[in-house]
C-alpha cells in the first residue's frame, strides 16, 4: 500500500470513530451530559497540587467559548487559602456555582 492510500484510510477511520461527538452544538441535553451543567449557567471548580500551584480555580462566565462552541474556562491561581477563599466568595457573589465532579 503507498502512503497517501494509507493516510486516506486512517482519515476514514477517524471520521467514522468521531462521527456524532458533534451532537451537543444543537442539543442541550447532550451539552449537559458532555460538559456537566447547562448552557448560560456560571460555574467554577477547584483543583488542587497543579504541577507547582498549590490552589487553582476554573470559571466559566457562561458566554466564552472557543471556535468549536465548548465553553472557555478562566484560570485563577493560588498560593494559598486566604486568596482562595476570597475568590471564590467573589465568585459566588457573582452568581457562580460549583460545578460537581464529572
Amino acid at each position: 500500500m503507498d502512503k497517501q492510500r494509507v493516510a486516506a484510510e486512517l482519515v476514514k477511520l477517524a471520521k467514522t470513530l468521531t462521527a456524532g461527538d458533534d451532537e451537543w452544538r444543537d442539543d442541550d441535553d447532550a451539552y449537559r451530559e458532555k460538559f456537566g451543567f447547562n448552557r448560560g449557567d456560571k460555574v467554577y471548580y477547584e483543583q488542587h497540587g497543579i504541577g507547582k500551584t498549590k490552589y487553582s480555580v476554573s470559571y466559566h462566565d457562561g458566554k466564552d467559548t472557543h471556535n468549536d462552541g465548548s465553553p472557555f474556562f478562566g484560570i485563577a491561581l493560588f498560593s494559598n487559602k486566604k486568596g482562595l477563599a476570597a475568590f471564590i466568595k467573589g465568585l459566588k457573589a457573582q452568581g457562580y456555582k460549583e460545578r460537581g465532579y464529572w
